[in-house]
């Protein structure tokens, strides 16, 4: 159950971000959904192996934040490569 609250928050995240970006460009939301759930799943999966949360797997505070984390920096590292892809092609 907590595999569906990572995508929840990393969904989140990734609206926000992609709000926050100013640029309203539909494929952006999408990337930014997929890229924020992304991130957030790996870090609850990561948080979880690492002994965070409980053993029924449910979602924790512990690792909701350590999802919503990871889903920034993964958000953060999107735009990087984007912003490196636009220069090389200028």
């Amino acid at each position: 159950m907590a595999f569906f609250g990572y995508l929840a928050l990393g969904s989140i995240a990734g609206s926000l971000a992609w709000v926050s970006r100013g640029r309203h460009e539909p494929s952006l939301l999408i990337s930014a959904l997929l890229v924020g759930a992304a991130g957030a799943v790996l870090g609850g999966e990561l948080a979880y192996a690492s002994g965070m949360g409980d053993l029924d797997r449910s979602l924790s505070a512990e690792t909701a934040i350590v999802a919503s984390a990871s889903a920034f920096v993964a958000l953060l590292l999107f735009d990087a490569i984007k912003e490196q892809d636009k220069l090389e092609h200028r």
